[in-house]
């Protein structure tokens, strides 16, 4: 369920880019304008960015990647990046007055679970539009039926 959520979710939002991204300079309406460029960010950038990131750590993790006689060391590149990650989540703790040791060390593991899967789902939901151009459908989520209530109530 966790899975077609997101999937749904990401598809409608990339819908959302697609139609009013081309015209993002006339938009009036500035909640709008800002849903854009969320949406945008969070389905494009932030997936582009989680999949650079897992190729930087590969090519690191099996010896780098050499350019010419340049020899870079990727999985300091990789540290970094990673360290601006936990610093923006410990900023944004920090803000909603939520900091804590716990919560650091969620956000860390949330890079390595959540954001993977993350990139499962965009990269699913980009294939699904992009390449089969599978037609978009608004479905409700199947929600878990409620108990009967007891008579007399």
């Amino acid at each position: 369920m966790w899975l077609r959520q997101r999937l749904r979710w990401a598809r409608g939002g990339m819908y959302v880019v697609r139609k009013f991204f081309p015209r993002l300079y006339r938009l009036r309406t500035r909640n709008l304008l800002l849903e854009v460029l969320h949406l945008t960010t969070m389905y494009h950038v932030f997936f582009l960015v989680l999949v650079v990131s897992d190729l930087i750590l590969v090519a690191g993790l099996i010896g780098g990647l050499t350019v010419g006689s340049a020899h870079g060391p990727l999985l300091v590149l990789w540290g970094l990046a990673l360290a601006v990650f936990l610093l923006q989540t410990a900023l944004a703790l920090s803000l909603e007055r939520e900091n804590s040791p716990v919560n650091l060390l969620a956000a860390a593991a949330m890079y390595f679970t959540y954001c993977q899967a993350w990139v499962f789902v965009c990269a699913k939901a980009h294939y699904l539009d992009m390449v089969r151009q599978e037609r978009l459908r608004w479905d409700k989520t199947a929600r878990v039926p409620r108990p009967a209530e007891p008579a007399g109530r």
